[in-house]
């Protein structure tokens, strides 16, 4: 999962973003399945150490086209693209009071699977505010395709982004990126009067971790559910 910016309206954006690592290695694997699912012949499939340079046409409508999809985990350059489009003055409507309202509504993917009763109601009630639904929203829980990420039905070319002998000097890049990225969502986007921010100090919470490097609990979950003993931090 990438940056996901789904339009529900002319003037509606839902904006959900993820760890900047994972979202680098969901965006290589997701390449790798459209290819297989086209039945592309697999030998077109550039190595992830080319897709972090050359950005296929599949990624172009990211607006980082040529640029390559380590750019894309690079959040700031894709939301300034927002700022200078759909979220100037210029572009907006205006209601009776000519308040701006708000287009855009950004959250983080771990908001969606909260298993924080209260966290997660809170989330669903701006979400359906923003939306202006009546009925409130249930469970937003997301399964997973395991079947051609993990295990022997992997295809080849699907990479573990916590290998450390390949993608432990990305993973740092990553890492060193993110408080810039942190600061700059913080100070030029979310003070924008258009964006609305899922359940504001929870999402800031989330954008905190991506200073930490999420291979670092993927192994421990990984060890202890081999030894069947994970305790409720992993399950």
């Amino acid at each position: 999962m990438v940056i996901h910016g789904r339009t529900l309206s002319p003037w509606l954006t839902l904006l959900t973003l993820r760890h900047p690592i994972l979202t680098l290695e969901s965006l290589h694997n997701y390449y790798v399945l459209v290819i297989y699912k086209l039945q592309i012949p697999p030998y077109f499939i550039p190595s992830f150490h080319s897709l972090i340079y050359f950005d296929p046409l599949l990624f172009y409508s990211a607006g980082c086209s040529y640029r390559g999809i380590l750019s894309i985990a690079s959040y700031e350059d894709v939301l300034q693209n927002f700022l200078d489009t759909v979220l100037q003055p210029e572009q907006q409507p205006t209601n009776n009071n000519n308040a701006i309202p708000q287009r855009v509504f950004l959250m983080a993917l771990d908001q969606m699977a909260d298993k924080d009763e209260t966290r997660n109601g809170i989330f669903r009630t701006d979400l359906q505010d923003f939306l202006g639904l009546t009925q409130p929203l249930g469970s937003m829980t997301v399964e997973h395709n395991k079947n051609n990420f993990h295990g022997e039905r992997a295809f080849l070319e699907i990479i573990d982004i916590c290998d450390d002998r390949q993608f432990l000097e990305i993973r740092r890049d990553l890492l060193r990126r993110a408080e810039y990225t942190i600061q700059w969502i913080e100070s030029n986007f979310m003070t924008n009067p258009g964006v609305r921010v899922a359940n504001q100090d929870h999402f800031v919470e989330i954008m905190q971790t991506w200073t930490q490097d999420p291979c670092t609990h993927r192994t421990a979950k990984i060890a202890c559910t081999e030894k069947e003993n994970c305790n409720t931090k992993y399950t």
